[in-house]
């Protein structure tokens, strides 16, 4: 094996131990954030709730990384980049996120979702500013 593909293989490494550990973190956070919002309407609905929130935002959380990826490079028109992959992939996962709390029943969704949304849009750009530094003057074909 060459230097390069075992670096590439260390470096994928700890890139799904870094989105693991994310999604972990954020799932927890937002399932406790979702149990307490939803908490007035009876211990089964806020729990339900909880699981439900605390179980897509660690799924959102592990394939936001890849679509932001993927998106940031589809404009060829670096200026669009950074917004056309956080609007597409926040679009994507609200739309995702109100079907589960839709299909579960939550009470409280606007409220359940309002801090998840903001803080996505926040990792979201975040980490385009980060790949549009990281790729600045390569061009679409490296």
């Amino acid at each position: 094996m060459s230097t390069s593909t075992i670096q590439q293989q260390r470096s994928g490494k700890k890139t799904a131990a870094r989105a693991l550990l994310s999604a972990t973190v954020i799932g927890t956070l937002f399932l406790c954030w979702a149990t307490f919002v939803n908490w007035q309407h009876g211990t089964h609905a806020a729990i339900h709730a909880g699981m439900g929130q605390g179980g897509v935002s660690f799924v959102m959380s592990m394939s936001m990384a890849f679509m932001l990826e993927f998106l940031f490079f589809l404009p060829s028109n670096k200026l669009v980049r950074i917004p056309f992959a956080v609007v597409v992939t926040m679009l994507v996962v609200t739309a995702f996120t109100t079907l589960v709390h839709l299909i579960i029943g939550t009470p409280e969704i606007i409220k359940t979702m309002a801090l998840p949304i903001m803080m996505g849009i926040g990792y979201t750009t975040l980490y385009c500013l980060r790949l549009s530094r990281m790729y600045a003057g390569a061009s679409t074909a490296d």
